[in-house]
Order: C-alpha cells, then sequence, then structure tokens
C-alpha cells in the first residue's frame, strides 16, 4: 500500500472534485494545483499550492507552458524506493508526488492547434509510467473509485488500483492522440478521398461493463465504449446483470423500432425479429406484436420506440422475458416489472446516440468495416407489373421491407396491417425462408381460426383476435424480400399464401420471368433497386 502525501491537480472540467479535495484534505494530503484549479479549491477552503509558487516559475505563453518542469516531473517519476532517486529531489529541492488528477482540453468539440493540449498529456503519460509509486485520475467518472480506494486504505492506494488506473491513463492519452490525428488527416483529404481516416473508429473510450457471460455461459464478456463515442448512453433499472446476447439483442431490436415513428414494438429472438407491430399506442402495438407469434416471443427481447406505460407492462409480463429496453419506463410500468425481479429493464438516452455510424466485424484476422445501412431510396421504387397496388398495400410493403432489412439474410416478411404476422430468416436458399415464413403464417391462421384460448399463458384474448381485434383476415397480404428473386419458385409461395404485392429489390438475371410470373396471377410488384442484406 502507498500513503498518499501529495497530489498534483490541473483540470479544467471541476465537477466532482470538491468530495475528492475535502477527502485529501482530511488526510492531510498537501496538494500542488495550477492557476485556475488553486483558485477553485481555495474559494472552497480547500488549501492548495499554485504550481508556479512550487517551481518559482510562472505560467508563460498564454499557459501552453505551466506545468512543463524538472520539478514537476522529477517528483512524478521518481522511484521511491531508490535512494540514488530520492538523493537527487534533495538536490534539487524537489518533492515526490504520489497522485495526479489531469485531464485534457476539449479538442473533440473545439478542435484546433490551440486545443492540443502538451503539458497535461506528458504528465498522464509520465504518472502513468510510475503506477508503482503514484495513482493517476484523467477523468472525474474515476472520482467515485479514488475516494471508495482511500476510504477503504485509510488514504492509500493499492499496486493493483494504481496499474489499473494507469491503464486507463494510457487509454485515455491514445484516443485524445488519436483524435488530434484524425483531425489532421481529415483535414488533409480531398472530397474524392472515400477511405476510412478515422484511426478512432476501433480504439476504446474510456468506459466500460461487465457482462454476465459472453455468447455461452463458459465466455467472458464486457461492453466497452468506442473512442468515438465515449459514453455509456443507456441505463439498466432493474434485473439481472446483462449478458453478450441482451446487448446484441437489443441494439437489433431498438433500432427496428426506430425505422417507424409511429409507436412500434419489436421483439428480438437470437438476434432476429420474430414479432413487428406498429400501433396507436404501445399497448396496441404489443397485442398486434405477441399474437403474430407468440410461441417465439417467449424469452425474447421486447424494445419499443416511446415510452412503455403500465398497461403494456402489465402485458409484456404475462410472457418469459428477458428484456425490456425503451427510451422511458414510467412509474406505474417500473411497479409492474417489479414484480418480476429478474426482468432487465433498460433506457437509453438517445436513438442516434446509441447508434455508430460505421459497423465492423472480426474477419480472417483483420477487420471488416462499412457504413451503417439506415436509409431507404423509397424515391426509385417502382412498380413493375400490370397490377398497381393500393395505398393499403403500399403501406404495409414499405412497412414489411423495413422490418426484413433487420432479418438475417436470406429474409422474407409476410405482413399486413403494419404487423409482421411471419417471418421466414436466416436460410441458405430464399424459396427455404419462404417455406418458413409460410409455414408461420399457417400457424397463425389455426390458432386463429380454432380460437385457441390463451387464459392460461395470462392473454385476455384468444388467437381469434389476431384476426378481429385487427380487423384483418390474412387475404391482404404483402410479401418483402431483402434480395431479388432470383425464380419463380418463392413466388409460387406467395400465390399459397393469398399474397396481393411483393416487394424486392429486383437486379437478377430472370428478373422478366418473375415479372410475368406476377403478371399470370395478378399480383403486384416493387422493385427497390436496393438491397437490405444483413449476414
Amino acid at each position: 500500500m502507498k500513503k498518499i502525501q501529495r497530489a498534483l491537480i490541473s483540470v479544467a472540467n471541476k465537477d466532482g472534485l470538491l468530495r475528492v479535495g475535502e477527502l485529501l484534505k482530511t488526510y492531510g494530503v498537501e496538494i500542488l494545483a495550477s492557476d485556475g484549479t488553486h483558485a477553485f479549491l481555495n474559494k472552497n477552503n480547500i488549501n492548495s499550492i499554485q504550481i508556479s509558487d512550487y517551481t518559482k516559475f510562472p505560467e508563460i505563453l498564454d499557459g501552453r507552458v505551466k506545468t512543463l518542469n524538472p520539478l514537476i516531473f522529477a517528483g512524478i517519476l521518481a522511484k521511491s524506493d531508490d535512494e540514488k532517486h530520492s538523493s537527487q529531489l534533495k538536490e534539487v529541492e524537489a518533492k515526490f508526488i504520489d497522485l495526479v488528477i489531469v485531464d485534457l482540453y476539449d479538442f473533440k468539440s473545439q478542435p484546433s492547434v490551440e486545443k492540443i493540449d502538451i503539458g497535461g498529456s506528458a504528465l498522464i503519460r509520465a504518472a502513468a509510467k510510475n503506477f508503482n509509486d503514484l495513482i493517476v485520475i484523467t477523468n472525474n467518472s474515476d472520482y467515485e473509485l479514488l475516494i471508495d480506494e482511500l476510504e477503504k486504505n485509510n488514504g492509500s492506494t493499492s499496486l493493483e488500483f494504481r496499474r489499473k488506473l494507469a491503464e486507463k491513463a494510457f487509454q485515455y492519452s491514445v484516443n485524445y492522440d488519436s483524435m488530434i490525428h484524425d483531425w489532421f488527416v481529415k483535414s488533409n483529404n480531398s472530397a474524392n478521398d472515400n477511405s476510412f481516416p478515422n484511426s478512432n473508429l476501433l480504439k476504446f473510450g474510456n468506459h466500460s461493463i461487465h457482462m454476465r457471460y459472453g455468447e455461452n455461459p463458459n465466455q467472458n464478456a464486457t461492453f466497452q465504449t468506442l473512442a468515438s463515442n465515449d459514453s455509456i448512453h443507456f441505463t439498466q433499472l432493474s434485473g439481472k446483470e446483462l449478458s453478450y446476447n441482451n446487448i446484441l439483442d437489443s441494439h437489433a431490436a431498438i433500432h427496428l423500432c426506430y425505422e417507424f415513428k409511429r409507436p412500434t414494438i419489436v421483439i428480438v429472438k437470437h438476434n432476429n425479429p420474430c414479432c413487428v407491430a406498429t400501433g396507436k399506442n404501445t399497448f396496441d402495438a404489443y397485442r398486434k406484436a405477441i399474437l403474430a407469434d407468440r410461441e417465439s416471443s417467449f424469452g425474447g427481447i421486447v424494445a419499443s420506440n416511446v415510452e412503455i406505460d403500465g398497461c403494456t407492462a402489465q402485458e409484456i409480463i404475462k410472457i418469459f422475458t428477458e428484456v425490456v429496453i425503451a427510451p422511458n419506463i414510467s412509474e406505474e410500468a417500473m411497479q409492474v416489472f417489479a414484480t418480476k425481479p429478474n426482468l432487465r429493464v433498460i433506457i437509453f438516452d438517445d436513438i442516434k446516440k446509441i447508434s455508430n455510424d460505421i459497423d465492423f466485424k472480426p474477419a480472417l484476422g483483420g477487420v471488416l468495416i462499412q457504413d451503417t445501412h439506415y436509409s431507404l431510396n423509397e424515391e426509385n421504387w417502382k412498380c413493375v407489373t400490370n397490377q398497381k397496388p393500393s395505398d393499403d398495400l403500399m403501406r404495409d410493403a414499405n412497412f414489411a421491407y423495413k422490418v426484413s432489412k433487420h432479418v438475417k439474410s436470406n429474409a422474407i416478411v409476410f405482413a399486413t396491417n403494419e404487423i409482421a404476422v411471419a417471418i421466414g430468416p436466416g436460410q441458405t436458399s430464399r424459396v427455404q425462408s419462404a417455406r418458413i415464413a409460410m409455414d408461420r403464417l399457417n400457424s397463425a391462421k389455426e390458432n386463429s381460426q380454432t380460437s385457441t384460448d390463451l387464459k392460461n399463458d395470462g392473454l385476455e384474448i384468444s388467437m381469434q383476435a389476431l384476426g378481429e381485434y385487427h380487423n384483418h383476415d390474412y387475404t391482404n397480404l404483402v410479401m418483402a424480400s431483402d434480395g431479388f428473386l432470383p425464380f419463380a419458385d418463392s413466388l409460387e409461395i406467395a400465390i399459397e399464401a393469398q399474397i396481393k404485392l411483393v416487394i424486392q429489390p429486383g437486379g437478377s438475371m430472370r428478373d422478366q420471368e418473375v415479372i410475368d410470373y406476377a403478371n399470370k396471377h395478378n399480383i403486384s410488384m416493387i422493385f427497390t433497386g436496393q438491397r437490405v442484406f444483413k449476414h
């Protein structure tokens, strides 16, 4: 354990600093501070010594030089167990420094040469290098960690703790330098350069959450922020510790929700949506969604693009659910969810904050990087058949195609009245995906016809309500395909399902054959000209 006797503090962000200062004062720690930090601490009755008074060298060059001084760096880099180092410190009248708290100029929001921090970066690297003797703090989010460590050890820190904070300090320094590098690259790039110059894309940020486990229970996992978006923008309100799959499925579910402006519920299993519906409110949307594929929804992740209210929460807890994620949860809903202590409930700040501009996956010892695929070019959609679709069919085609964009390829989606009534995901053959969708549609029809009562499972309406409650009878369906239809065989299944409109990218060598088949059977067909694969 190392007792903290002297600290150097130089921070622009003073949030949370008073608690640290007061604790250091309690332990009798001498504080050296830069001009602004010195004024702040002393104003709040926490004595500190200006660095310029300690070094007998004033801040110069408009603050460009203030901590760059041999007395400061000697005190940080000296080894406390080295007699030669101790002797040399006495010769130059320097003192050991045990704690360094430093942040860097805010380059991200105000990128410019004058916002490139020199002294702060040097202090951080020096302190992190000498973690055997001192501790370095670079982010006020770590103040609580420091306070807990000092209180637990009566003003001392452990080697393990100092090493952990040194690791974070070097990461902070790397991210900062990368930000500056990327700014220079971006400034010098030509307008025609379509490469990915941002080296921050794959650099870790300073925040992480330990996961319950990885893809399987025998795998360790961590949620780690990226330097390009270095904040955790979601909060778990209740439930068990999150797992790798919980995060992955929640990400998939919430991004599909935000394809739509109206209240929408999405249920995801194994990174594939199994239930999707929009409605006049979350209660309406949830009932539509859950009744489309109640079997697959068991143990799923439920996401909403609007606040979840108490009535919807009452419906959600009637079926085993792993995670509920939404932009907000009402107090009444939280009271309902509290009756299920294992249910993980998550809210997030903003869809833009939890989205990345890029998508990347490890492959062959490297990383594949691509733009994210959010927008659809609906202005390029065109009807290629004699039979023109109604406005209602076009509305459902738009809905189904957006859903297909979030289903693993090959993807087939049957929809009506803005409900995904059957989804065929992730097969090696598109016709196989269509057959799966057909099987699920038949199951839904059978349940509807037999009026199977679900009161034993808590749902107060029967499967007949899938037809009656939502005012449709499965004869006005659309089919969406995320890739072109290479043969007419998928259309044969569409005819069996009584599909009225097919929406697909087009672009196959046999497009005309498929169009002719659709015309023969009076099916409308839309070509989007845009493939939406999701591997």
